[in-house]
């Protein structure tokens, strides 16, 4: 199942990357275009995190180690506040 996360939000992901590849990079694009992402490492363990878009739909997230992808994920934003029925 994806993850969602409510649009205009910010999300962080997580990946634990093998110790002999230089620092990976998440990358985030989408409906709303590429979403700005700051990558943090810490030994193997990286963080990212990101000001999701206000732009619902399907987002594609990429580690990146290299010009090599080493994961693909996909995850939804949706707008969920302020909605009534």
């Amino acid at each position: 199942m994806r993850q969602r996360f409510e649009a205009g939000t910010t999300a962080n992901f997580e990946y634990t990357a093998p110790p002999d590849l230089p620092p990976p990079t998440l990358a985030v694009a989408g409906p709303g275009g590429e979403v700005g992402v700051t990558t943090v490492q810490n030994g193997a363990h990286c963080s990212a995190c990101c000001q999701l878009p206000d732009t619902e739909g399907t987002y594609e997230g990429q580690w990146r180690s290299g010009g090599t992808v080493f994961r693909r994920f996909l995850f939804e934003v949706q707008r969920t506040k302020g909605e009534t029925s």
